[in-house]
């Protein structure tokens, strides 16, 4: 029994360190990448005083969970379900937060998604209906009809 627990540890801490070492090497290949070539002559002659440690990325408590695990959150003092985020503005924490829309002046979430989805379409469908409408006007600008309505109108005299 302990065996199996010790081994579903390492187990876990495998899992964990995995993506973490292979940051690294990705980190270090790519910082290498970025370094000047020198020849091994040059490199004799530098001291090795003048070498700096490249930094390590930082990596957050955040980045170490599983897409599934509940955290806690800091601003609000409450246990964080997966995929929520804190809205600064709201002072809320909002479940599956997608951003906050000043124009329906809420966070859009889970809750609203709908809401903000139906505002969308609405707003689609005014914009198209006017555009309907003030294109027949346009479009006969340069005609006839347009002219001889100036016309008539007495548009055409210079005062």
């Amino acid at each position: 029994s302990t065996k199996q627990q010790n081994s579903s540890y390492n187990n876990q801490t495998q899992s964990i360190l995995q993506p973490l070492q292979m940051m690294d090497q990705q980190y270090l290949q790519n910082s290498q990448k970025h370094q000047p070539q020198q020849t091994q002559q040059q490199h004799q002659q530098q001291p090795i005083q003048n070498h700096k440690p490249i930094p390590l990325p930082k990596i957050h408590n955040w980045q170490l969970l599983s897409p599934t695990e509940w955290s806690y959150c800091r601003n609000s003092h409450q246990p964080k379900p997966p995929r929520s985020h804190f809205d600064h503005v709201t002072n809320a924490l909002v479940l599956n937060m997608d951003h906050y829309c000043p124009w329906m002046f809420n966070t859009v979430g889970y809750f609203n998604y709908r809401y903000f989805f139906n505002f969308l379409c609405f707003v689609t469908t005014g914009l198209f209906y006017g555009m309907c409408i003030c294109l027949r006007p346009f479009l006969h600008l340069s005609g006839w009809a347009y002219r001889h309505q100036i016309r008539e109108s007495g548009g055409d005299q210079v005062s």
